[in-house]
Parts: structure tokens; C-alpha cells; sequence
């Protein structure tokens, strides 16, 4: 369902969210790394299984060469971003 999702928007990660906030994040790179190349049926995978959490974002306010630096730094591809420590969901 995940993969559906994402490749239904043209996006390659979605954020878990819980009430009080996101949990995870969930990209096709864990699909495929994570699922696919140990053989896994992806039907029988939880998103909570692959997932990476807790989840390592940004405020809004940060410049592009902080963000660059802490992606760097920390070894990740992507930071969800924040405004007042919320997670801003964008729908197209």
C-alpha cells in the first residue's frame, strides 16, 4: 500500500504519523533494500518494519547550506520539514 501511494503522487518516501506526531519515514529505498533484495513478499511486510525512526527533520527557517550540511553529517537523504517542531504536509 505504501509503494501504491507513493508511486500514485510521484514521491519516494511518506512520513508516518501518529496523533501526537510523525514516527517514521518510509522510503523506496527501504523497499528495496530492505524488502526486495532479501526476498521478501512486500504484501507481507509492515511500513513499521522497514521504516526509519525516530524521525530527523528540519525547521523551516534553516538555509539550504545547513540542511546540506547536517544531511551530510547525519548520512540521510531527506529531513521532513518542521515549523514550530510540526511536521508540514504538503498535498498536491
Amino acid at each position: 500500500d505504501a509503494v501504491r501511494k507513493m508511486t500514485a503522487s510521484g514521491i519516494s518516501s511518506l512520513i508516518v504519523q501518529r496523533e501526537d506526531g510523525a514516527e517514521g519515514i518510509i522510503t523506496k529505498r527501504d523497499v528495496i533494500t530492505k524488502v526486495m533484495a532479501e526476498g521478501k513478499a512486500p504484501e507481507d511486510v509492515r511500513v513499521t518494519e522497514v521504516m526509519s525512526s525516530p524521525v530527523r527533520t528540519i525547521e523551516a527557517g534553516e538555509t539550504i547550506e545547513a540542511c546540506s550540511a547536517r544531511m551530510v553529517e547525519e548520512g540521510v537523504r531527506r529531513f521532513p520539514v518542521t515549523s514550530d517542531g510540526s511536521v508540514i504536509l504538503s498535498h498536491s
